[in-house]
């Protein structure tokens, strides 16, 4: 339970393991259970030096919960529990470590950093100065939001896509009130152009059933109709929108606004002819 370790011959000085923390001698069971959750899933954005800080308190935390797990439950809860991503299982693209932390010591600092970032179907890197605001890890990836040259507005890199970084020592620019959180909860991470739309749409029961217990928006609506319901909610106009009516094509035809129903109609007809074809 706790890390300490001895010589290999006698007399056997028992001694501190390197890395060991004395202040984690008090180390509760529900402390235990938080670090190792905490190792568990956030480690992608926690920055490199807390992580490597932290190592001991996982360490011994992993410990003290194997010991427990016989007399006390708690101990055998991250068994238990899991987080799954409710779409499609993939495999993440491999982050480069180095780069990694570097952009995260520059997002500690507040400082600017560069990168040589690989666009999709680019045949090389191209080298930027980025102001980093936050690291989101959403599903699978994990995303820089920083904003870029003189633009104001937070752009999201990949950080897959980041093939090196380097520090530039400079203080980094944000956006007048920027928040992470609020940038999230307007739909930053939706892949879209920043409008928001009146989206109303026909849906099925099977699904009507489902979107009266996962609300897509707080103002969210549901009126019966012909073999279903009418959807009416507030939404991003993006990327993750039209992928989750797609993914719904069975169950859900667009109504409003017109723009979004063209669009959903040419792919749909177009995916039709493929398939027919």
């Amino acid at each position: 339970m706790f890390p300490i370790t001895h010589g290999l011959s006698a007399p056997y000085d028992w001694h501190w393991m390197k890395g060991g923390a004395f202040g984690l001698l008090g180390l509760s069971i529900t402390d235990a259970l938080s670090l190792h959750l905490l190792e568990r899933y956030l480690q992608p954005i926690l920055p490199d030096a807390v992580r490597l800080q932290l190592k001991p308190a996982f360490e011994l935390a992993a410990a003290k919960l194997a010991v427990q797990k016989a007399s006390n439950p708690i101990g055998d809860w991250p068994g238990k529990v899991a987080v799954v991503n409710t779409g499609l299982t993939v495999i993440p693209a491999p982050i480069d470590a180095a780069a990694l932390r570097v952009v995260q010591e520059a997002l500690l600092a507040s400082e600017q950093v560069e990168v040589d970032y690989l666009r999709p179907e680019a045949d090389a890197p191209k080298v930027q100065a980025l102001h980093p605001l936050g690291l989101v890890l959403c599903g699978p990836a994990t995303y820089l939001v920083a904003t870029a040259f003189r633009h104001v507005a937070p752009r999201l890199y990949a950080m897959h896509r980041v093939r090196a970084a380097r520090r530039l020592h400079v203080p980094a620019k944000s956006p007048s009130g920027f928040s992470l959180q609020a940038y999230i909860d307007e739909g930053g991470l939706q892949f879209g152009d920043g409008r928001r739309i009146r989206f109303r749409a026909w849906i099925s029961r099977q699904l009507g059933a489902v979107m009266a217990d996962a609300r897509l928006d707080a103002d969210q609506q549901l009126e019966p109709a012909e073999g279903g319901y009418v959807l009416r909610a507030t939404l991003p106009y993006s990327w993750k929108l039209r992928w989750w009516i797609l993914s719904k094509s069975g169950d859900i035809e667009v109504l409003a606004p017109s723009e979004l129903r063209t669009e959903i109609g040419k792919l749909l007809a177009a995916a039709s002819k493929r398939y027919a074809d």
